[in-house]
């Protein structure tokens, strides 16, 4: 019952955003129908296999993110005056935030209950860096993977909202440390040189990466171009000197 009402709100909410967007005038709707075709033929891979573990901790995570970058979206065009894409996006992040919230009441029991499994499998979706859903989208007649399972057209995507600050590592990181709180993840007591006990320290070590990561990219002092790997997009980000 509740899969059913959350996959029927979230259709809404991409009903919503393709009406806005054929109204207002301003979007090549023919490439974005093709786009939607494609990706509802291609399908998509969240990496996340068999497991009903690493599902819930998924949505654990992908929904928080879907919450920061509709709000930033939504902060973006009142920017510039577009009241009703904002209030559109304040909507929709507010669902989101509810789904989220859900989905981590769930996480957390599971992590009280079979903590040694719990933690295996949120090693294991994190080592695959929380592909996102529209990974494998795109507008060209076949789909052409890179090596992580994205398309180019996600890829141009993803950096676009990475450049514009929309999501970006900063997020990503605080959004693992925000789970890996809520979970107790660094409180866990596990048996000494089990499975359990690696992946717990593999969690830890995953979530400095990201951390680290976030710090090099919301560096503002920098002084010359770096190129930093973004843990969502295939290709590497060039940030400009600050």
């Amino acid at each position: 019952k509740w899969i059913r009402g959350w996959v029927a709100e979230e259709d809404r909410h991409g009903v919503l955003l393709n009406r806005y967007s054929y109204l207002s005038g301003q979007v090549n709707m023919k490439s974005v129908e093709k786009t939607i075709q494609n990706f509802l033929r291609n399908g998509l891979d969240l990496a996340t296999g068999n497991s009903p573990y690493m599902g819930i901790f998924y949505a654990c995570f992908q929904e928080p993110a879907t919450v920061i970058s509709h709000g930033n979206v939504g902060k973006s065009a009142k920017e510039q005056g577009d009241e009703v894409l904002y209030n559109i996006n304040k909507r929709i992040g507010g669902e989101e935030n509810r789904h989220a919230e859900f989905y981590q009441s769930v996480g957390i029991e599971v992590f009280r209950i079979d903590p040694e499994e719990a933690v295996i499998a949120f090693r294991d979706m994190m080592k695959e860096k929380v592909r996102m859903p529209g990974a494998m989208m795109t507008d060209e007649a076949e789909l052409k993977l890179g090596k992580r399972g994205t398309t180019a057209l996600f890829d141009k995507f993803a950096m676009v909202a990475v450049s514009e600050g929309i999501y970006t590592p900063q997020d990503y990181a605080d959004i693992f440390d925000d789970l890996v709180t809520k979970f107790g993840i660094r409180e866990l007591s596990l048996p000494e040189g089990s499975e359990a006990e690696i992946a717990q320290q593999e969690v830890l070590t995953l979530l400095e990466r990201s951390q680290k990561l976030a710090e090099i990219f919301g560096n503002k002092k920098r002084d010359k171009e770096i190129v930093i790997e973004v843990p969502w997009v295939n290709e590497p980000i060039v940030l400009k000197a600050a």
